[in-house]
């Protein structure tokens, strides 16, 4: 027997106690089978399973748009989230599953769930089997018991329509976007995900046929993402706005029609800060990076401590002020220039992902390629390959906050990126929460009474204004990522 190498742990005698329960997680609510049957769920269901009984071809479902239909994205709404729905679906073969979301709570369920999924004929014809066998009381073959748990939290059961495509919080911004010189109005379409690909060829040919032009597109299988960046008619903006059964809306292929992305970038910088005294020049190789508009690298307080990468060919392009990368390379690199911090002893790498175009327009914006390709084409030239350009870059900062797509229940297709990215290639986003631009609405005190304050009275009623609004204030994408670290302001 081998002799010990490290001290024994002493324990003291076992002291007999009462066992401590704690209340656990209320049972999600489930509804009684013939209630269920009664349902305009159950009813939809026990109609699918009459037509396809009587021998009726599935592809005659199609006919009607908002029907249970092969190759369609259902929708099941649930009292709670169903655990092993999603390895209970594969055992449906044909059947897809694209999803879940966590609804927003009400009157009757805490957690209530959505689950998306694409059946094709058979995946239709084994669903309504298996309604069939719940319906007539009878236990569903092993391996199914997922679904008999999905039955009995049924809320609704639908195709994935119009109203799901274009959500009310994104319809409110869409309706204030204005049309540029040709009549056109830039729209980020995210497509249904498929293993098998033609989503894009199909939604590519609606808008030709619509008048528009798709900019570009990107696929990302590990993020589950495809969209396209396009160029609408005022006109198709309408009919999208108006959530019918006609144009791109109505396409079975769309999964969401969002705003293109606008950062809203603010600056504040005390107009007394001075270049940091002159320290030794950074030494290792960089291990932070900045995501950011095209900085002045040649600013004093920059100069010789970034490695600027330009791979979308930003740096010619940008011809504006290079305001807010340079001031973010700047907080990354020095911290509060108040408090006269020594600067980083490592340089920091900085990705060139948007410009300031015109000398007059201080609004610095994306290149005509959505931001989560951007970002996904970005991270992998940093770290994979004999010519990666930044291998050692673990911490990723991106302050940048897309004030089209305020936090509304629903994750961003650029926030599932920056999940799959920091997974798949062991990174840290720290994201910043965004700026909210809107006016603050102080009460009681209108402008000639503000200007008269003392400053730390002005600061207190802006505080307090600030405070009242915060309800109404959300995170702005990709703030909402699951696997970053997203900073707030104080205030």
């Amino acid at each position: 027997m081998a002799r010990p190498t490290r001290p024994l742990l002493r324990l003291d005698p076992p002291t007999p106690r009462a066992r401590v329960t704690r209340p656990g997680f209320p049972s999600p609510r489930t509804i009684d089978r013939d209630l269920q049957i009664a349902t305009p769920a159950g009813q939809r269901l026990q109609a699918l399973s009459r037509v396809l009984s009587s021998g009726t071809p599935a592809l005659q479902l199609r006919a009607d748009p908002s029907g249970l239909a092969p190759e369609r994205l259902l929708v099941f709404e649930l009292t709670a989230d169903v655990g092993g729905f999603m390895r209970a679906a594969a055992r449906v073969p044909g059947l897809e599953f694209v999803g879940a979301d966590e609804l927003e709570p009400d009157g009757l369920d805490r957690n209530p769930a959505l689950y998306l999924m694409i059946p094709d004929g058979r995946a239709l014809t084994q669903m309504a089997s298996l309604w069939r066998e719940y319906a007539a009381g009878r236990e569903l073959p092993y391996g199914f018991a997922p679904w008999r748990d999905l039955f009995q939290q049924m809320k609704d059961l639908r195709a994935w329509g119009p109203q799901d495509r274009l959500t009310p919080e994104d319809a409110a911004v869409l309706a204030e976007q204005r049309a540029d010189a040709r009549g056109r109005v830039r729209l980020e379409i995210e497509l249904v995900f498929r293993a098998v690909g033609g989503a894009e060829a199909e939604v590519s040919g609606l808008l030709a046929e619509r008048g528009g032009t798709v900019i570009s597109t990107s696929r990302i299988d590990g993020a589950r993402y495809h969209a396209l960046l396009a160029d609408v008619p005022l006109a198709e903006v309408q009919a999208i706005l108006a959530r019918g059964y006609e144009g791109l809306i109505a396409s079975e292929a769309v999964m969401h029609i969002r705003p293109q992305s606008a950062v809203h970038l603010t600056v504040v910088e005390p107009d007394d800060a001075q270049p940091p005294p002159v320290a030794g020049n950074p030494t290792g190789d960089p291990i932070v990076a900045v995501f950011d508009a095209v900085p002045l690298a040649g600013h004093p307080r920059l100069a010789g401590r970034l490695s600027v990468e330009d791979p979308f060919d930003l740096e010619r392009r940008s011809v504006g002020p290079r305001i807010h990368g340079t001031a973010m390379a700047s907080a990354v690199l020095h911290g509060d220039l108040q408090a006269s911090s020594p600067p980083l002893d490592r340089s920091v790498h900085f990705v060139n992902v948007m410009y300031a175009p015109a000398p007059i327009d201080d609004a610095e914006r994306f290149p005509d390629r959505l931001p989560a390709d951007l970002f996904h084409a970005a991270v992998a030239r940093m770290k994979t390959g004999p010519d990666a350009t930044a291998p050692h870059v673990i911490v990723i900062n991106a302050s940048l906050g897309d004030r089209n797509k305020p936090f509304a229940g629903r994750m961003s297709g650029w926030a599932r990126v920056i999940d799959y990215l920091s997974y798949a290639y062991g990174v840290l986003f720290v994201i910043s929460a965004g700026n909210h631009g809107a006016e603050l609405e102080t009460i009681d005190v209108d402008v000639i009474a503000f200007e008269n304050l003392s400053p730390a009275e002005r600061a207190k009623v802006a505080l307090r204004a600030s405070g009242s609004a915060m309800a109404y204030r959300r995170v702005l994408a990709p703030a909402e990522s699951m696997n970053a670290l997203t900073v707030g302001a104080l205030h």
